[in-house]
Parts: C-alpha cells; sequence; structure tokens
C-alpha cells in the first residue's frame, strides 16, 4: 500500500507539475506570439502528457488499489476500453514524438539549419502527428482482432489482451515497429549530434567565445532529449522483456513490472518539468519568484522551446 501512496503522491506532482506550465502557456499568449510555432507544439504535447498521467492518478492506480473503485455496473468494461483508448493514444503520440525531436536536433545541431521547422510545418506536422497516432491506436485497439493494450491492476503495468490463438498482429505490424523506428531513429541522430559536437568542440577557437557557448548550450539540451529517449526506450523494451524472465505468479519478482509503468510516468511530465526550470518565458509567466535568471538568453530560449518536439 505505500508503493501506491508513493505512486499517487509522484503523480500529484506530475499533473501539477504539467498545469502550472499549461497555465503559463496560457496567461502569455505563448501560442499566439508571432514566432509561436515551436509552443503550439509545446501545448499539444503537454496537453497529450497531462490526460495521460491523470488516467493513471485518477484511475488505474485507484482501481489498483481498490477494484470497486468507480464501479460502474454494466459500464465498467466500457469505462476501462475508453481509458485504454486515451493511454494508447498517447503512448504512440510519445513513441512519433521522439523521432521529431530527435531530427530537430540532427538539424540544427549537425547541420546549423532551424528553417525546416516554420509556423506552417509545424502546424502540418502537429496535426499529422495527431492523425497517425490516433489512426494507429484505432487500429490497434479496435479493427485489427489481436491484440489491443490494456492495464493489469494486479501487476500494475499494461499488457497485451489475447484473444484465443489468434497472433498478436497489432503487437507484430505496429506497435513493435514504431517502438524500434523511435528508438533507433534516436540513437542515429543522438549518436551524430555528439560526433558532429566534439570534432567542432577540437576545431573550435577561443575568438569565437559566444558561438562556442551557444554550441555547448545546445549541446547540453539535446543530451537532455537522449535521456528522454532514453528513458522511452526502457519503457518499451521492459514491457518486453520482462515477461520471459518473470512469471506472473511470481510474488518475489511480479513487483518489477510496475518499473514500466513508473517510468511511462516520468517520461510523461519530464517535459513540462525542464520548461518549469530553464524556459524564461514560462518562468515569467507564472511570476515565480523563487526562480532567477537562468543563463539561456534569447538564442538558447529557442532552443529549449525545441523541446516541445519531444513528443511530436
Amino acid at each position: 500500500m505505500s508503493s501506491f501512496a508513493s505512486l499517487i503522491i509522484y503523480g500529484v506532482v506530475a499533473v501539477t507539475v504539467n498545469l502550472l506550465v499549461l497555465l503559463s502557456f496560457v496567461r502569455g499568449g505563448l501560442t499566439r506570439a508571432p514566432n509561436s510555432s515551436i509552443y503550439i507544439l509545446a501545448l499539444q504535447t503537454l496537453l497529450v502528457d497531462f490526460i495521460f498521467i491523470a488516467i493513471h492518478l485518477f484511475y488505474w492506480i485507484p482501481k489498483a488499489v481498490d477494484p470497486t473503485f468507480l464501479h460502474l455496473s454494466n459500464y465498467e468494461n466500457y469505462a476501462l476500453r475508453v481509458a485504454d483508448f486515451v493511454g494508447t493514444y498517447a503512448w504512440f503520440h510519445n513513441a512519433l514524438g521522439h523521432v521529431f525531436i530527435a531530427w530537430n536536433r540532427f538539424a540544427v545541431l549537425v547541420f546549423f539549419e532551424r528553417s525546416i521547422f516554420t509556423r506552417e510545418r509545424v502546424v502540418c506536422m502537429a496535426v499529422a502527428h495527431h492523425v497517425v497516432s490516433t489512426t494507429v491506436t484505432v487500429l490497434t485497439q479496435f479493427a485489427i482482432p489481436c491484440c489491443r493494450l490494456s492495464f493489469n491492476f494486479d501487476i500494475f503495468t499494461y499488457y497485451n489482451v489475447p484473444n484465443g490463438i489468434l497472433p498478436n498482429y497489432s503487437d507484430t505490424y505496429l506497435t513493435v515497429p514504431i517502438n524500434v523506428f523511435s528508438t533507433t531513429t534516436s540513437l542515429f541522430c543522438y549518436t551524430a549530434i555528439f560526433v558532429s559536437v566534439r570534432r567542432a568542440r577540437s576545431n573550435t577557437f577561443l575568438d569565437d567565445n559566444e558561438r562556442v557557448k551557444q554550441k555547448r548550450r545546445e549541446y547540453r539540451y539535446a543530451i537532455q532529449f537522449a535521456s528522454l529517449a532514453l528513458v522511452f526506450s526502457f519503457c518499451w523494451i521492459s514491457f518486453r522483456i520482462f515477461p520471459l524472465f518473470i512469471s506472473f505468479s511470481d510474488p518475489s519478482l511480479v513487483w518489477m513490472y510496475g518499473l514500466t509503468t513508473v517510468t511511462v510516468m516520468s517520461n510523461c511530465f519530464m517535459n513540462a518539468l525542464v520548461y518549469l526550470l530553464n524556459n524564461t518565458d514560462v518562468q515569467k509567466n507564472l511570476s515565480f519568484k523563487c526562480f532567477k535568471r537562468t543563463t539561456i538568453d534569447t538564442e538558447s530560449t529557442t532552443v529549449l522551446q525545441t523541446f516541445s518536439i519531444t513528443k511530436f
């Protein structure tokens, strides 16, 4: 029970952080600014993250503690299916988002190209991102006969609901390929970034001091984004590996399945946390006197704002 209490506290913190950043966006009108394309992506990403964490906090966690929580009689199955659909959508939205942020960082740090992500293109990317995520979710949860993704309250993690002896077509043709594509894309892009920055450091002269500082800042942000991609990769890889080595009936090890759920929740609020701690626009709109001016100048703030594409 203490572990569930810790998860509830963790979920409350995550929801609060996301709400604060969303409040900052609304108060500051960040999506209405002339150069707001990055903030547009940030807003839709933060909303998806908030919804996913809220499902954990207000439904899955309480339901795991008390099976009678929100008992809806004949509608119990429908409530679970709705939660499963939204959670699956958020998962695919997250997976595809890491692809976009990796390519964004790759374009900026390796080829020094920022013009690709114009306002018009970003809006199209955001719409396409939601459409693709929704389409894949509909296919895996309803159209394909096996096997939809759901939540197991006994072991507190996600699982594929079997359908007789049918093969898991959803996994084979959609879920696994998308997850692998997300991880391999991140691996390729961030490896190229680290190699490029390392080479640039050896060829940089001290008389271009400001450019050196900017490059180092962008490199640190790239490390943060790579870390998020690593957390996401652990989520889906652990989801695949744990069942191969850990029996559902082993009480001494079954708790490890919950690690996947905890890392998924972490992956969904780290975006907002970085904005709250490092983005000067967000801090200013919230009027947090406890925040001091960070070392991020106008250019580096723009770089940090691209974190919004972490899940896009």
